[in-house]
């Protein structure tokens, strides 16, 4: 049911949080809406076909709750919860993410501030819960990627997103051919953004993110579920948008990762203990991650990094090893096109973590790169089975 308002005034909302499996962190999210400044709200759990108790603390913490017979993914949850709401709005919230007490407030009055928008979404914190390195990295640069993108979107993001309920309807809501957390507010944005309807990004809506994130989890999400996705739409649109991560200085840092790689790699003909420069500095990565899950990084670490990384520079300068020094001019470029983005890095951490995510960052720039082409050769054979088949049907 929809909480009593402290006020007349107050307008009606609905949260939907779509959940499986996950009673722990349900828990803790819910306990932090039930804790809103904002109470005219109505909660709602998605229980994904869980095959444990989540939907137990659902009911227990004052949720209405809505059970799926069988896995469908967050798409499908999502829009069952949209259905029965009867809040004016509907405000997405994913169950590893924590409001603040006056994030419900703010989504609400902005809406109604500003009755021509239809849409919004906000971001991550600056404090993410996972203290390794990892989620650090990846959280932050979500934070950064939504708070230096152009108020006005053409997309949309479900994990903290707000729509007018009238207007989500409308649209059919999100796309259920996505059957597991991928692209589908994404896609959502884009067909809400063609149809005329208005989408920001309110860079004051901020929530904390629970999740931990792992080297192989990351490239799992970044390129199954979201990099070959997207691409497909893209390509499936013709529209390649000049926003969030897209950016042309994006294309351009990504374009000069791979000439990085090229350059150790023809240096690496000389000296063949190079090939192995790349892994090696990625399970370095790891090793440093896996450690920073329960401990914090020790001064001494740092400094043994800091001085590590000035050897290896000298060491090139001075035996003249011309294509390493290639690759160290391309990073310091790369560094340069994106030093907005390491200069938050320092003043929310320390230097050194933007020193140690360089290597990282140039990592999500190849996989990135590779899962968009993955992407286009995909939508390609799609196409031209669809093709094949079409035309078979027909001599037929």
């Amino acid at each position: 049911m929809i909480k009593e308002s402290k006020t007349s005034k107050s307008v009606p909302i609905s949260i939907i949080v779509p959940a499986r499996n996950c009673p722990d962190l349900l828990r803790t999210c819910l306990t932090y809406i039930n804790h809103s400044q904002y109470t005219n709200f109505e909660l709602i759990v998605v229980n994904d076909a869980s095959t444990d108790n989540t939907a137990d603390i659902a009911i227990e913490l004052g949720a209405k709750v809505i059970n799926l017979d069988k896995q469908s993914g967050p798409a499908k949850a999502r829009n069952r919860g949209a259905e029965i709401a009867r809040g004016k709005y509907v405000f997405f919230i994913d169950a590893d993410v924590l409001v603040y007490p006056d994030t419900i407030e703010k989504v609400v009055t902005y809406f109604e501030s500003h009755p021509d928008v239809d849409a919004l979404f906000g971001s991550y914190d600056v404090s993410p819960a996972a203290p390794n390195i990892m989620s650090q990295f990846k959280n932050l640069f979500h934070h950064f990627v939504h708070q230096q993108a152009r108020e006005e979107a053409s997309t949309f993001w479900s994990g903290c997103g707000a729509v007018k309920r009238e207007v989500f309807l409308k649209m059919g809501g999100f796309n259920t051919n996505y059957e597991r957390p991928c692209i589908e507010d994404i896609e959502l944005g884009l067909r809400m953004h063609k149809a005329g309807y208005r989408i920001v990004v309110h860079k004051e809506v901020q929530v904390k993110h629970l999740k931990m994130w792992t080297l192989w989890g990351m490239l799992k999400a970044d390129i199954k579920d979201r990099a070959i996705p997207w691409t497909e739409l893209i390509m499936r649109e013709k529209e390649l948008p000049n926003d969030l991560n897209l950016k042309l200085s994006q294309r351009i840092s990504a374009l000069l990762s791979f000439g990085v790689i090229g350059a150790v790699m023809i240096e690496a003909l000389n000296w063949h203990e190079l090939f192995f420069l790349p892994l090696g500095i990625l399970f370095l990565i790891y090793l440093l991650d896996y450690w920073s899950i329960k401990h914090r990084v020790p001064n001494s670490i740092r400094i043994l990094a800091v001085i590590t990384i000035a050897i290896g520079i000298v060491t090139i300068f001075y035996f003249k090893m011309i294509w390493l020094i290639i690759a160290f001019l391309l990073t310091i470029t790369i560094i340069l096109l994106n030093y907005r983005l390491y200069l938050f890095f320092a003043k929310e951490k320390y230097w050194l973590f933007a020193i140690l995510v360089i290597p990282l960052h140039i990592f999500y720039y190849i996989y990135s790169s590779l899962s968009f082409v993955s992407g286009i050769l995909l939508y390609l054979w799609k196409s031209r089975r669809k093709g094949e088949a079409f035309s078979g049907s027909i001599n037929t």
